[in-house]
């Protein structure tokens, strides 16, 4: 996933410091690897990965429920179809936890960050 990200930074112009965009530490990696498979995806390529896309959600003190997916895709993968197929599940798997959490009535706000994923 470390991997991805760095090859991903120079191309989408990511600040490897960056709290939000930086390349993720081990602890991060490691809790990934951890999370539950139906909230993520690894797409794969002859053995190596080479995208990823996580869904994760919390309630904020308002009662708000996010849903947050970040999804990753190495550039010489992108403009074939597979950066969309990980938005599409990111956004089927949300669908499916606003039903399972009972937050339908929640706005909801979508926002794209186009970085050719």
């Amino acid at each position: 996933m470390a991997a991805v990200r760095l090859g991903c930074a120079e191309r989408d112009r990511i600040n490897a410091r960056s709290i939000l965009e930086g390349i993720p530490a081990s602890a991060e990696i490691g809790q990934s690897l951890h999370d539950s498979p139906e909230n993520q995806v690894v797409v794969e390529r002859d053995g190596g990965v080479v995208g990823y896309v996580t869904v994760r959600w919390w309630e904020e003190r308002d009662g708000t429920w996010v849903h947050l997916h970040r999804g990753h895709l190495l550039p010489g993968h992108r403009g074939r179809g597979v950066g969309s197929a990980m938005l599409d599940w990111a956004e089927g798997r949300i669908r499916s936890l606003v039903g399972e959490q009972d937050c339908a009535h929640s706005r909801v706000r979508r926002e794209r960050h186009g970085r050719g994923a």
